[in-house]
């Protein structure tokens, strides 16, 4: 005789992991970061809650986990750029045109992030920001030394360039409309260029 139980599916830690992720996000983007309980998530796994402290100690913990796996995406991609051993501004270019096209790409999971004000969201995702921001700052710190970057303070600017799109992008995010990505590229690029001491930008850059 079949037992009626449903049958227990065992996954490894990443995969379960990974699971919690995806169902937290789906419940974020649904309820909001505010109004989501737990409970919710656990649901939408189709896990217990002890399975849930075994990987996270608080949603705020999830969505911070959520931004670092984020911000590993754009960390591996300006690893494989920098690997690649470019003329100095096409790897900038290459650098800040993957970062708006990849902050457009997560918007939703941007909004959310910056929709909250819990202080202990905020902390995760600044620990997180500092790894990619020391690899960005080491390399624009080399240019600056081989005369390939010209500025006072270069890895000030540079973050200035960097973190400015970033909100520039947010605050677009934030109305809801459309944006043309390719028109915010061109402007970050020729923000970074004229800040940073680059060559001209030709009139087709970013498109």
């Amino acid at each position: 005789m079949t037992s009626g139980r449903r049958k227990r599916v065992s996954k490894d830690p990443e995969a379960r992991r990974g699971d919690i992720l995806r169902a937290a996000r789906n419940v974020f983007d649904a309820t909001g970061f505010t109004e989501t309980r737990i409970a919710d998530i656990t649901e939408a796994a189709g896990i217990a809650k002890g399975t849930f402290y075994l990987h996270f100690r608080t949603k705020e913990h999830v969505l911070g986990a959520l931004w670092s796996q984020y911000l590993d995406e754009f960390y591996l991609s300006a690893e494989r750029i920098l690997a690649r051993g470019q003329e100095w501004w096409s790897t900038i270019d290459e650098l800040l045109a993957t970062l708006v096209r990849h902050v457009i790409a997560h918007a939703e999971l941007r909004r959310l992030v910056y929709g909250t004000t819990d202080a202990r969201v905020a902390e995760v995702c600044a620990a997180s920001n500092e790894r990619l921001m020391t690899t960005l700052s080491g390399f624009i710190a080399e240019g600056a030394a081989q005369g390939a970057v010209h500025a006072e303070q270069p890895e000030w600017v540079f973050s200035m360039v960097y973190h400015g799109a970033e909100r520039l992008l947010d605050n677009l995010i934030s109305t809801g409309d459309r944006i043309d990505g390719e028109q915010v590229l061109r402007c970050v690029l020729d923000l970074a260029h004229r800040a940073l001491g680059g060559p001209p930008l030709p009139e087709a850059a970013g498109r």
